[in-house]
């Protein structure tokens, strides 16, 4: 637009708007996927994990770095036209005064940061500070906690206890869980099971009530249930937030 509106025609100007961007697309889309192919290498979970993320970024970004140097200038010569103050509708004088205003905002701000370095270069240095304070505050993991309303736990006896006592033991817990308003269904299971050969062992799978139907979050839950459990004697529990990825293995008493 602004070659056209210099006077040069539609495909001339067309021409010479991507030569003036095409060697900065380049280097863009270039360094863009340079980022994302040492991802695509990656070995073990987070490699299998961030693989087709890689393909699919790197893969999007070529497109759209080839798009951006054939496409794009091919439509403009087609479709855009230069246009006269007196063709020109309402919305574009309006969108027009918008972009003026940015424009001359932009220069302000960039010429009030130039007359105050050293404030300029201290509040960057400031910035810089909380970045890393917040790094080191900001709750980190491998996988984020989510709220997929299931909850599943581990019951554990002392060893030796027989199936009659290791019952009475589980049906107190499960009796304790059932308390809780936001559960929905209780499914419960003790004895040796698949690779669960203890007999002082047990097995809890809890269905919560939908998200809508309830105030707290899962994790919220599992520690008022902790509370109510922990009083139990003779039997510990062990609850658990399940992943919303599972990464193959088996269950066990924590989330590793």
């Amino acid at each position: 637009m602004r070659h056209m509106e210099r006077g040069e025609g539609v495909l001339q100007a067309a021409l010479n708007g991507s030569k003036e961007v095409g060697f900065t697309i380049v280097s863009m889309t270039l360094s863009l996927v340079a980022v994302f192919i040492p991802v695509l290498f990656m070995g073990g979970i987070l490699g299998r994990l961030l693989n087709e993320f890689a393909v699919t970024i790197s893969v999007a970004i070529l497109v759209s770095g080839v798009v951006s140097l054939s496409l794009t200038p091919l439509l403009c010569s087609r479709f855009l036209r230069p246009r006269s103050k007196e063709e020109q509708s309402r919305l574009y004088a309006a969108s027009e005064k918008i972009f003026q205003w940015m424009l001359n905002f932009y220069g302000w701000s960039l010429r009030a940061i130039l007359r105050h370095r050293r404030a300029t270069m201290i509040v960057s240095l400031m910035i810089l500070i909380a970045t890393g304070v917040l790094f080191v505050k900001i709750p980190k993991g491998f996988l984020p906690s989510e709220d997929t309303g299931a909850i599943f736990g581990f019951t554990e006896a002392v060893q030796g206890i027989s199936f009659e006592g290791m019952m009475r033991h589980q049906q107190a817990v499960v009796q304790s869980i059932q308390k809780e308003p936001y559960i929905e269904s209780i499914f419960s299971s003790i004895g040796a099971s698949g690779a669960w050969v203890a007999v002082n062992s047990g097995r809890i799978f809890i269905r919560m009530k939908p998200r809508s139907e309830r105030r707290l979050h899962v994790d919220e839950i599992i520690q008022d249930i902790r509370r109510k459990t922990a009083g139990i004697p003779g039997i510990m529990v062990f609850l658990q937030n399940l992943p919303p990825i599972r990464i193959g293995g088996q269950l066990t008493k924590s989330v590793y």
